[in-house]
């Protein structure tokens, strides 16, 4: 549990809320997709250009993501990279896949501000490959084992890539039918940024086993990268509520799963 204050208003009236924040939630693993600088998890492939046709290839994979997985990534998008530089194999000087620690920010959308404020962190394994490659116009006698980039590609992309994702206002409106489903009132949406806050009242009971009613709002952030769907999802609860942090922290993962899994149940499987 986290205490924020802002002061707010022209007369600096001191605002402090309850918040209950939460990382990105992870619908299945990385899957074949950029790296985004302007998220706090940067999950996916990046490249970098070494030389004329030297370049590394890097990719972070979330929690659920397996060390062979990323590997394959690095390895197709080694081979669309060949593509795009206009060659047609390229040779692996060096590979590494490793598990390593990381520090996963937690942030959350602050009032009505809009502003994604960070409020903590926590550990995290992610698995990483790294590929070092050159590019090659051609399978050389020198460079016996270069690699076709069709045929990496034919042989990874389907199952990394998966079926495009349906448009972003199909997500949304089924999204909006959940939260309507559920008995939720619609505090705000910004349908371009794909942020959307719902309230409602969340019964909790009391150290004395007495019943209250929690002014609960719950927010979901979308954000398309690649084919994937990255979403933070933060609970945020008005002062007041007598529910202790691990009950909260327990009723917002018990609220993030029951829309998560409402919501995949209309739009179909897609990664998260």
């Amino acid at each position: 549990m986290h205490i924020v204050k802002i002061l707010t208003g022209s007369a600096g009236v001191l605002l402090v809320l309850t918040l209950a924040a939460c990382s990105p939630l992870y619908g299945g693993p990385t899957g074949y997709t950029k790296a985004n600088p302007l998220w706090t998890t940067q999950y996916g492939y990046r490249e970098k250009q070494i030389d004329d046709d030297e370049f590394s290839v890097v990719v972070t994979g979330n929690p659920l993501t397996s060390k062979e997985r990323v590997a394959a990534i690095a390895l197709l998008r080694a081979a669309r990279l060949t593509q795009e530089k206009g060659k047609t194999h390229f040779l692996v000087i060096r590979q590494k896949t490793e598990t390593v620690e990381a520090e996963e920010l937690i942030s959350l959308p602050l009032g009505g501000l809009l502003v994604w404020v960070p409020v903590g962190s926590r550990a995290t394994k992610e698995p990483t490959a790294i590929l070092l490659i050159h590019l090659l116009s051609v399978q050389s006698s020198y460079s016996s084992d270069a690699l076709n980039a069709a045929d990496v590609i034919e042989r990874l992309a389907k199952h990394l890539e998966g079926a495009p994702l349906p448009p972003d206002d199909f997500l949304q409106a089924k999204l909006l039918e959940t939260g309507s489903a559920m008995g939720r009132s619609l505090v705000y949406e910004n349908r371009p940024e794909g942020l959307f806050i719902w309230r409602f009242a969340m019964e909790v009971v009391g150290s004395a086993q007495a019943s209250y009613a929690c002014d609960f709002r719950f927010a979901w952030y979308m954000k398309r990268i690649g084919n994937e769907i990255w979403v933070d999802d933060p609970g945020i609860v008005a002062p007041g509520c007598p529910m202790d942090s691990q009950q909260l922290q327990a009723e917002i993962r018990r609220q993030q799963e029951d829309v998560k899994q409402r919501w995949l149940a209309l739009v179909g499987p897609i990664p998260l």
